[in-house]
C-alpha cells in the first residue's frame, strides 16, 4: 500500500528517495518529492486504486437521468416537431374548408342580392310603365365602334325619344363630359341623330326625315377647358338644326335618336433632329438641312431663314446661336407642333408667316 506521503517532512521524504533508490532528488522541495515518489510507486506497483465514495440513492437516481442518450433525446424533439406539424396542417386544411364554405355562402348571398335587385328593378320599370312615366336617368354611354388598333372610336348615348334637343343636351352633359375628360390628346366630335316631321300642305300626309348634324372635330388637348368645348360643339349641332329647318317649312323635331361622339388620336407633326434627305430632294440643292444634335430643329431653321450665309448654311456656329437669342423661345417646346409655329409667330411679331411643307 502507498505510504501518506502529505505528513512527512523534507528530510523524510529524501530519506525515503534514497531507500528506494531514486536520483535528482537532493533539490526538490516537498511537492516536488511527493510527486517523485508517487511516480516511483506507479513504476514500482501499477496506479493508486482510489476508495469509491459513497454514494447516496438520490445521487445515482440523478446519475441514472442524466445517461439519457443524445438519441433519445433527439427522438423526442423530433416527435414534439412531428406533432406540432400535424396540428399546423390540421388547422391549415380546417381554415381552408371554412374559407371555401364562407366564399360560397357569399356568393349565393350575393347571387340572391343581385337577383332581388334585377327583380325591384323590373317591377318599378313597370310601375312606371303603367304610370306613362318617362325614364330620365336612362342615358347610357356606350362604345359603339372602333377602328385603326383602337386609335379611332366611337361612343353613342341613346336618345330615349326626347322631344327637345337642349333638354337632351342638358341631361347627357355630365356623362359626356366625362368622356371629354379622359379623351384629351384627341380629336372630338359630336354627331345628333334625329327624326323630322312636317305636314305636306297638298297632300295633309306627315313626312318624316333622319338628318344628322355634326359639330366640328376639335381637337381636345390638356389644356382645354371641356366645358366650353362641348357648349361650342352643342352650339354647332343647334345652329346646323335651325339650318335644317329654315331649309323647308313646317319641319319640326319630333324626337332625339341618339348621340355619337367620335374620337382619334391626335399625334401632330414635330419638327425633331437632324436626319439626311432623299436623294431625290438632295439633288434638287434648294434645300438647307441644319445638321444640329439636338430637338431644335425649327429653331436653327428659322434663325439661318432670317441670317442666310453663303458658306456651310446647314452648320450650328456661334453666330448662329447669338442670332437666335433676338427672338422670343419662351412659349414654345421642343420638338415643335404645328400649333408651337401659331404662338412663335405671336410672339414673334416681327416675322409674317412660316409655311411648312410634307414630302413622302
Amino acid at each position: 500500500m502507498p505510504i501518506d506521503d502529505n505528513r512527512k517532512l523534507v528530510p523524510e521524504l529524501k530519506e525515503l528517495c534514497k531507500e528506494r533508490g531514486l536520483r535528482g532528488y537532493s533539490r526538490m522541495r516537498k511537492n516536488q518529492l511527493i510527486a517523485h515518489l508517487k511516480q516511483s510507486d506507479v513504476m514500482n506497483h501499477g496506479p493508486i486504486i482510489q476508495p469509491v465514495p459513497e454514494v447516496s440513492k438520490r445521487t445515482i437516481g440523478v446519475q441514472t437521468e442524466r445517461r439519457r442518450t443524445d438519441d433519445y433525446v433527439r427522438r423526442q424533439r423530433e416527435r414534439k416537431i412531428e406533432k406540432h406539424e400535424r396540428e399546423r396542417l390540421r388547422e391549415a386544411r380546417r381554415k381552408k374548408v371554412e374559407g371555401k364554405r364562407k366564399g360560397k355562402e357569399k356568393k349565393e348571398e350575393e347571387k340572391e342580392k343581385k337577383e332581388e335587385k334585377a327583380k325591384a328593378k323590373k317591377k318599378k320599370k313597370r310601375k312606371k310603365k303603367k304610370k306613362g312615366i318617362k325614364e330620365e336617368e336612362t342615358y347610357e354611354l356606350q362604345e359603339t365602334a372602333w377602328a385603326l388598333d383602337g386609335t379611332a372610336k366611337q361612343y353613342t348615348i341613346g336618345g330615349w325619344g326626347c322631344g327637345d334637343a337642349n333638354i337632351f343636351f342638358a341631361r347627357v352633359k355630365p356623362k359626356v363630359i366625362d368622356l371629354l375628360k379622359k379623351n384629351r390628346q384627341k380629336k372630338v366630335g359630336l354627331t345628333l341623330t334625329c327624326i323630322m316631321e312636317r305636314v305636306n300642305i297638298k297632300t295633309g300626309k306627315v313626312e318624316t326625315a333622319v338628318p344628322y348634324f355634326h359639330s366640328e372635330a376639335a381637337k381636345m388637348l390638356e389644356a382645354t377647358d371641356v366645358n366650353e368645348f362641348y357648349e361650342n360643339a352643342v352650339n354647332k349641332i343647334k345652329e346646323s338644326i335651325d339650318k335644317y329647318q329654315r331649309k323647308g317649312s313646317n319641319w319640326r323635331l319630333r324626337s332625339v335618336v341618339k348621340l355619337d361622339i367620335k374620337t382619334i388620336a391626335y399625334k401632330p407633326l414635330r419638327g425633331k433632329s437632324y436626319f439626311d434627305l432623299p436623294q431625290e430632294l438632295k439633288a434638287k440643292k434648294a434645300i438647307v438641312n441644319m445638321k444640329n444634335d439636338d430637338n431644335q430643329c425649327f429653331k436653327w431653321c428659322v434663325t439661318r431663314a432670317l441670317n442666310p450665309v453663303d458658306d456651310n448654311p446647314q452648320r450650328i456656329t456661334q453666330d448662329l446661336r447669338t442670332q437666335a437669342e433676338k427672338l422670343n423661345w419662351q412659349n414654345i417646346n421642343f420638338p415643335v407642333c404645328l400649333d408651337g409655329i401659331n404662338i412663335f409667330e405671336k410672339d414673334n411679331p416681327g416675322i409674317k408667316k412660316i409655311n411648312v411643307f410634307g414630302y413622302k
